[in-house]
């Protein structure tokens, strides 16, 4: 929540805005969910590491679940309704991070995967990365990346 409103408090920092959401679209709602969940698996790396045989790749696929089911879920229900409603975004906010745990957790306790798809879950984490930090102060201009209500994109 604080995510959310962290930027406006902020007095609208630049480098707040990396980590919170600069407006409504529905990719900054992706981004207030993906960076505490990145931060916490970086906190985690240091207590679980050793027991997680797939740590990179369980949180690889965790962070992409992110955007993919926000984003999913809302255009799913709002195109069945053609309105959004706060508590089902609300909602859809928990569904996607108890997911993405549930994700994390179930790839970490698999048989150590190859190395090849650890490669792949490297690249997945740095494209995340770079995507979130660099599309907040250069988005494209699609629909995910579109204030819900002013219909400008970005700042």
């Amino acid at each position: 929540i604080l995510l959310h409103y962290l930027y406006k408090l902020s007095g609208f920092s630049k480098t707040v805005a990396f980590i919170a959401a600069v407006n409504e679209s529905i990719w900054e709602h992706s981004k207030i969910s993906f960076w505490p969940a990145f931060i916490f698996a970086v906190i985690e790396f240091f207590f679980i590491r050793k027991s997680a045989k797939n740590f990179i790749t369980a949180k690889a696929a965790s962070l992409l679940a992110i955007p993919i089911l926000t984003i999913g879920l809302f255009y799913a229900y709002t195109g069945i309704l053609g309105y959004n409603l706060l508590l089902i975004d609300i909602s859809i906010y928990f569904i996607t991070i108890i997911v993405s745990f549930i994700i994390s957790y179930k790839i970490s306790v698999l048989d150590k995967l190859t190395p090849v798809v650890f490669k792949c879950s490297v690249i997945v984490l740095v494209i995340l990365i770079i995507a979130f930090s660099v599309f907040t102060f250069y988005p494209p201009y699609m629909e995910i990346f579109r204030d819900r209500h002013t219909g400008k994109f970005g700042f």
